[in-house]
């Protein structure tokens, strides 16, 4: 891995199945007040500035999560839909 390349540390997930699509657990999910470039926290703030989705993992990974890096779209299972709705809504003040 060339370091020099990125501008945010890397993250590393392991792949949970041995054959087929990169697979991974996803233990939470989080959204953040003015988003952000990396899921590391930047300087001066806090993983209290984020706020979890009120879901289980069992949820989050419920049909299973794949990592596909020739894509940059972001698919959510829809028993995830009321939650992140409520998180948005309550970061952004609007639906």
């Amino acid at each position: 891995i060339e370091e020099r390349l990125h501008d945010t540390p890397i993250l590393y997930a392991d792949n949970v199945q041995e054959r087929g699509w990169y697979t991974v657990h996803v233990n939470a999910v989080y959204l953040r007040a003015g988003g952000g470039e990396s899921a590391v926290f930047p300087e001066g703030s806090k993983p209290e500035d984020a706020l979890k989705l009120d879901v289980s993992d069992s949820t989050i990974n419920a049909g299973g999560i794949i990592v596909d890096s020739g894509t940059t779209d972001t698919y959510l299972p829809r028993s995830l839909s009321h939650a992140f709705q409520s998180a948005w809504k309550e970061i952004v003040g609007d639906d």
